[in-house]
């Protein structure tokens, strides 16, 4: 499945219970991230497994599908180590009907297993008693997708590769298939990929949209029952100005894109109806093949997710307060769930659908409570906090403004599943990278915040609360925004801030809210 934007969604393994019901709860306890392999075919949804990745850098599989795509066994009760990925942390999982596909974070390495019947078996199966197979030893990539039987493979200089099954065209290939070799679609500058169920999509520096494979739907252009082998310009229904795209998503019959300006554009009448009743007047349509959401509906759309073998696609707005889930298990009865601001993604899917799925590659949030950054953390990785002799620590920062030249040595991993902007700098500005210098703020500061993540404790005085607030507001860190105004809030006198207006004065100085119920 693609997500437009390529940081992981947030989905409780709580909502997999009965699934996982007779796996040991140690193990479940210590899952960071995860995704399910759901398919649907003819719009019910069926369960390939699950991938795992836990807090110690492990990977498992679990299920009896993809435990015979990695030829490992099955049991009931215990996901499957894949241990050519020990130590390995994962950007992103996407697999289709017959395979999944994992892209490494550091080294933008592809591995792939799939059924034998399709993806052939790498040299070194025997020996290392798994079919997962690396598809380049060379080239670098930034992103993946998958459709029923095919990959995109986005190289880090921009150049999209394909590889898998062709019938469509998916593969821009003059042959049916290819399991074996990367095929150059000859696209360059590529910024963004998707894939729906048969075809593919691109879109490269400047805004422009192509897609090439199937077209029954009109989810490639407005001419109906047409293969594309070649990747066409998306442009039909579009003035000059609006053919300017920024991400994409597809799923089985349908393409969304989002203009620069966050309104939505979508191809197919497989769910044009839909759409219709789901916007609303938002809606306009050439021959109900083509559809535009516009954004004066104020959704300010941030991110589309959407599952490329069915019609369910996640619309989420500019700041994650409200979202919406679309489609349906039957196309004669499509269903539409929208979320208020306080709502979570488990409550929207547990809504949408007795069957819970995931949108792709999700960090799981079980092992968190309701307290200020208190964790339900193993002693093992507590321990490792900032201990330079463990290879688990895999990202140091350094601070070049202090004289003796200190450092702290984390686990990058961790830090992407605590911290929301973590998890952003390491996956854009900081990805890829083992040491980051820190500039703007003190050792002090940074040592005590990295801390305070991992045991759950700070401490706040008069000396460093000012501090403490400029970070709480650069990282968007609410709960610690709060600790700190709290602290203001009940040493007012202290800090010389005797009237109202002094310490609404102060909290204006940061740009921030004065102090709201300062007990929570």
């Amino acid at each position: 499945m693609q997500v437009s934007k390529k940081s992981p969604f947030v989905v409780s393994l709580n909502l997999f219970n009965d699934k996982l019901r007779w796996i040991d709860q140690h193990f479940l306890r210590s899952v960071t991230h995860f995704i399910e392999l759901t398919q649907f075919v003819h719009q019910k949804p069926k369960s390939d497994g699950f991938i795992f990745t836990t807090m110690h850098k492990k990977t498992y599989a679990y299920g009896l599908t993809v435990c015979r795509w990695l030829s490992l066994k099955y049991k009931f009760d215990e996901p499957q180590e894949i241990q050519m990925l020990t130590r390995k942390s994962f950007k992103k999982v996407v697999y289709g009907s017959n395979m999944v596909v994992l892209l490494t974070e550091n080294y933008g390495q592809i591995y792939l297993a799939g059924d034998s019947s399709y993806w052939p078996k790498p040299a070194s199966a025997s020996s290392s008693n798994t079919t997962l197979r690396l598809l380049s030893e060379t080239k670098r990539f930034t992103d993946i997708a998958c459709g029923h039987s095919h990959v995109l493979c986005l190289e880090d200089n921009g150049h999209l590769y394909a590889i898998g099954w062709n019938y469509y065209g998916q593969c821009t290939s003059e042959k049916d298939y290819d399991y074996e070799n990367l095929i150059d679609t000859g696209l360059t500058n590529v910024k963004a990929i998707a894939c729906g169920w048969f075809h593919s999509l691109a879109i490269v520096d400047g805004g422009k949209l192509y897609g090439w494979g199937q077209n029954k739907y009109g989810q490639l252009d407005a001419l109906i029952g047409r293969k594309f082998f070649r990747p066409v310009l998306m442009k039909k229904g579009l003035s000059l100005h609006e053919n300017i795209f920024t991400a994409i998503t597809a799923g089985d019959g349908h393409t969304f894109a989002i203009r620069s300006d966050r309104s939505i554009f979508g191809w197919g009448t497989k769910y044009y109806d839909f759409m219709r009743k789901t916007y609303g007047r938002g809606g306009i349509c050439d021959n109900n093949k083509f559809l535009k959401i516009q954004s004066i509906m104020d959704y300010g759309t941030r991110q589309l997710l959407s599952i490329p073998s069915s019609n369910i696609t996640l619309h989420l707005n500019e700041k994650y307060s409200q979202f919406h889930i679309y489609g349906s298990f039957d196309s004669n009865e499509p269903w539409t769930r929208k979320a208020g601001p306080r709502a979570t993604m488990d409550a929207v899917i547990r809504e949408f659908s007795q069957t819970p799925f995931t949108f792709g590659w999700s960090v799981n949030p079980i092992r968190f409570t309701i307290h200020h950054y208190h964790h339900i953390l193993t002693e093992s990785i507590v321990n490792t906090f900032d201990r330079q002799d463990l290879e688990l620590n895999d990202l140091r920062f350094e601070f070049p403004e202090e004289k003796s030249g200190k450092y702290i040595h984390v686990q990058r991993s961790y830090l992407r599943l605590v911290s929301p902007y973590f998890e952003r700098m390491l996956s854009t500005v900081w990805n890829g990278k083992n040491a980051v210098k820190i500039t703007t703020i003190s050792y002090d500061i940074f040592f005590q915040y990295i801390r305070l993540l991992y045991f759950g404790q700070i401490h706040i005085d008069n000396t460093n609360v000012e501090s403490f607030l400029d970070l709480a507001q650069c990282f968007l860190d609410d709960k610690l925004m709060r600790l700190c105004k709290h602290h203001v809030y009940m040493n007012r006198c202290q800090l010389k801030l005797n009237s109202d207006e002094q310490l609404e004065e102060f909290f204006q100085h940061f740009n921030i809210d004065q102090i709201i119920d300062a007990d929570n």
